[in-house]
């Protein structure tokens, strides 16, 4: 669906989204697109990517949706 790409997107951090309210009952959807050095610096802070350079990346940590993530085993 457009809501799960728009999450996969955000995830990796291709896109900003944010909401602003254009009236008493409505709401509006702003998506920013990020250039990729920004979203790269953050990838590389969070650990979602491993890289020798800008142009040479190791690893990628994958997407994965709350409700298919490993409960801990208590």
């Amino acid at each position: 669906t457009i809501e799960r790409s728009l999450r996969r997107l955000e995830f990796y951090h291709f896109i900003h989204r944010r909401v602003y309210s254009t009236g008493p009952k409505s709401k509006r959807r702003i998506i920013t697109l990020q250039r990729w050095d920004s979203a790269y610096k953050l990838l590389v802070r969070e650990g979602k990517i491993k890289a020798i350079s800008d142009k040479e990346i190791i690893f990628i940590t994958p997407y994965l949706l709350d409700k298919f993530k490993k409960s801990d085993p208590k």
